[in-house]
Order: structure tokens, then sequence, then C-alpha cells
């Protein structure tokens, strides 16, 4: 079951590229989040993104924790699209 933690390690760091690639090329600034969000926040939100990702992909053990936390991760990004 330790899979989930890498398959996360993997979603975090994707969007922290994503997030900074964005940011630094200028696709994404603060016109795309709310009021007190900038282009350095999304660069840094995305270097960190990159940092968890690299955690939880070197995790040496999957503890009951990260695998939870990876299920429910694994688990929301259905929200925008079931309706609730």
């Amino acid at each position: 079951m330790g899979w989930i933690v890498k398959v996360d390690g993997v979603f975090e760091a994707t969007l922290g590229v994503a997030l900074v690639v964005g940011g630094a090329s200028g696709l994404l600034d603060s016109g795309d989040f709310p009021a007190p969000v900038g282009t350095p926040l999304v660069v840094a939100a995305g270097l960190t993104l990159v940092a968890i990702g690299a955690v939880l992909w070197r995790a040496p053990v999957a503890t009951p924790f990260l695998r939870m936390l990876a299920a429910a991760n694994a688990a929301r990004p259905c929200w925008p699209w079931c309706g609730s």
C-alpha cells in the first residue's frame, strides 16, 4: 500500500512544477488567484509542493498517517465534478 504515497508524491511534485513554470513564465499571475496572491507566492507554493513531493517519494516507510493523507488527496480532486 506504500505505492499510494509515491503516487501522491508524484502528483504534488507535478502540480508544484506546473505552478513554478506557470508563475515564472507569466502564464499564472495575480489575476488568476484571489487578491493577496501574487506571482512570487505562486512560485513559492510550487517550490514547496515540489519539496513535499520529493519527501513523499523518498519516504522510507508509508506510515498509516501518510497512507491516509495520500488516500484523502486521491479522493479530493473529484470535488468540483462530483456535485457535492
